[in-house]
């Protein structure tokens, strides 16, 4: 499955390399829960969101949130040592990135049968993992942080792009500080 739009942080980039300012009332993103869903709602304000980021990262000349590189990529590191919250739970985002062995199973020709096997061996989006901490291997603008987890399933260890992971628990601290994370280093590389 190919990534077409990033969402608004992609238009947002977009019209910054273009020399266009930013609209001046971003929208509102609402995601409401329906009758049937059994998921919280969530409710973000983009404004917000890069309000958050820029605080991390730091803000250029006019306003506007660092790129990823080595040095925002520290700090960014750096600030979620401090405040995530230990006893973190992930899960993929999706079946890219990290986990872009998926794609040929899961909206490909692969069969079922042959992407559980290799499943028992490598990572999943659809697993569950402890987040041990921070891989010591030198990050780049490339791959972002990389973090060692521990599958909840069976124990077995990986070291995987933080940027495809999310907090299992929605609506907590976590949650938002790894969401804040990816979006950043998609939409600012």
């Amino acid at each position: 499955m190919a990534k077409t739009s990033k969402g608004f942080g992609d238009l947002l980039k977009f019209e910054r390399k273009k020399g266009k300012k930013s609209p001046k009332s971003e929208p509102k993103i609402t995601i409401l829960k329906t009758e049937n869903d059994n998921e919280p709602y969530v409710e973000s304000n983009v404004k917000e969101q890069e309000q958050r980021i820029g605080a991390i990262v730091g803000l250029d000349e006019d306003g506007e949130v660092l790129d990823v590189n080595a040095q925002t990529l520290a700090s960014y590191r750096s600030y979620l040592e401090q405040h995530l919250t230990s006893l973190c739970s992930v899960t993929g985002i999706e079946d890219l990135g990290c986990f872009g062995w998926e794609e040929y199973y899961t909206i490909g020709p692969g069969s079922k049968k042959e992407h559980e096997r290799l499943r028992k061996t490598k990572p999943s989006y659809q697993d569950t993992y402890e987040l041990l901490g921070f891989e010591n291997r030198v990050q780049d603008e490339s791959y972002g942080l990389l973090v060692n987890v521990k599958r909840i399933s069976d124990k077995k260890k990986f070291c995987l792009t933080l940027s495809d992971l999310k907090a299992t628990a929605e609506n907590t601290k976590n949650y938002q500080l790894l969401d804040d994370y990816s979006v950043w280093f998609v939409n600012w590389r």
